[in-house]
Formats: C-alpha cells, sequence, structure tokens
C-alpha cells in the first residue's frame, strides 16, 4: 500500500488562525450540560472553531471530550447558553431536525469504526443514501468509486467488514463519513485502535480527505505525538474561563 503525498498541517501556535471572512462553524458560549444522575457537568464558556480550521481536542480521561462531540453533533443538548452549529441553534431544533443536519452536513467517524456488518464496503460508505430519503446525491455510484480510489479501496468495495483490516474498516468509517462532502467532520478517537504504523496513514488519508473537500475538523485524540498535524489545540480545561481565562483568549479565535 502507498502511502498517499500530501502536505503535513503545521502547527502554528494555539491560537487559532484569524482569516479575514472566515466563517464561524461553531459557536458555543456559556453552554452547561449535565448528565440526568447529575454525576458529571461539562461547562463550556466560550468556542469558536472557524471554516478550514484543523482541531484537536485533547484532555484526561473523563474530561468530557466526547461528550463535547455530542453536543457539537447535537446528539446531546444544553438547556442553556449558544449552542450554534453551520448556522443553527441547536437546542432550538427537533430531534428530526438536527438527525437531518448531521446526514447531510456533518461526517463522524467513530473510534470503534461502527460499520453495519451485513452491508459491504460500497454500501456503508454510502449508507446516508439508504437513511434519509432527502438525500439523492446524483451518480451514487461514481462518488463512490471516487472515495474509495482516495483511500485505497477499491478492489475492497464487495467485502463485507468482518473481512477487513483494523485499517480498512476506519478507513471505510472515514469513506462513510465523508460521502456527502459534509462541511464539518467529527471525530472520536479515530486511531485509538490502531498500531502506530497504521494509525499514521490512516490519518493520512482522513487529511487528505478533508482538504479534497475543504471540511473543517475537530478530532479528540490522546496522541500528543499528532498535535503538530492540525492548526489548533485545545485542551478540555481551556473551556472555562474561571480556570485558566488568559490561555482560553489566546486559543479561541475573534470571529
Amino acid at each position: 500500500m502507498n502511502t498517499p503525498q500530501m502536505n503535513t498541517p503545521q502547527m502554528n501556535t494555539p491560537q487559532a488562525q484569524n482569516r479575514n471572512g472566515a466563517e464561524c462553524l461553531i459557536h458555543f458560549e456559556d453552554v452547561t450540560y449535565r448528565t440526568s444522575d447529575g454525576q458529571f457537568e461539562l461547562v463550556v464558556d466560550d468556542l469558536k472553531i472557524v471554516q478550514g480550521e484543523k482541531v484537536a481536542i485533547t484532555g484526561p480521561s473523563g474530561s468530557g471530550k466526547t461528550t463535547l462531540l455530542s453536543l457539537i453533533s447535537g446528539y446531546k443538548t444544553s438547556k442553556q447558553g449558544i449552542q450554534k452549529v453551520l448556522e443553527h441553534q441547536l437546542c432550538s431544533m427537533n430531534e428530526g431536525e438536527r438527525e437531518d443536519l448531521r446526514l447531510q452536513q456533518i461526517g463522524i467517524v467513530f473510534q470503534d469504526f461502527r460499520l453495519i456488518e451485513y452491508l459491504t464496503v460500497r454500501d456503508n460508505i454510502s449508507l446516508s443514501v439508504f437513511l434519509s430519503p432527502r438525500i439523492t446525491p446524483e451518480n451514487i455510484r461514481d462518488r463512490v468509486e471516487t472515495i474509495a480510489s482516495q483511500l485505497q479501496l477499491q478492489s475492497l468495495l464487495d467485502r463485507y467488514p468482518n473481512q477487513l483490516s483494523q485499517g480498512e474498516r476506519q478507513r471505510t468509517a472515514i469513506g462513510r463519513a465523508i460521502f456527502q462532502k459534509p462541511r464539518l467532520i467529527l471525530a472520536d478517537e479515530p486511531t485509538g485502535n490502531l498500531d502506530p504504523q497504521t494509525a499514521s496513514l490512516t490519518l493520512d488519508f482522513l487529511f487528505q480527505a478533508i482538504e479534497l473537500s475543504d471540511a473543517t475538523l475537530v478530532m479528540v485524540t490522546h496522541d500528543h505525538s499528532l498535535l503538530s498535524r492540525f492548526t489548533r489545540h485545545i485542551d478540555m480545561s481551556d473551556l472555562r474561563k474561571d480556570k485558566c481565562s488568559d490561555k482560553l483568549n489566546a486559543s479561541i479565535p475573534s470571529v
């Protein structure tokens, strides 16, 4: 397998690039999420992520990294504050509207792949077409084959997940996430279950796919060796002003 040729993004500083005219895709302000049993609380005082950024989220276990992605994707909502994603105030939408937003504009890559075992690689990649009657992209076969070429899955399209290696399964999950050409891609430790060589190659494919689609990436990772590949790094502790207001101001862009 040949590693795709690509330019690796460089880490400038924890401070985000303030691009002229860059659109704010994620805007959280004074958001508090509590579990129903009251055992966990996540507070996001201020978070802004703009179009084209590749943002790495880090933090210790239990700090709320996956919960933050769930809030961004609309699987969870806060009863207070601004929870705005892709120009939509998520807490003002019903679950059906949030699901449509995810299917059409947000791609999600899970650590455990979440492929449908009885579907082929081809059908897993184009899964969103089966999930929503509103999604009818033209030339579905051409789109699948284009993605398969980008991710070096051309010879595997008729295989089932149990016939794939771990790296092949994750590349299939990436293909599913980018199928609709989403504006935003969320990845929850997508390399966490992979050996170092496969993890590096998988990240190459993910970044290449994002660059080709001009999407914005928010990725949770525990691997600090990967941080130089992102345009911005946010630690979960940066999200609360009362804990580190100076650091927060340095890591949040003015939009």
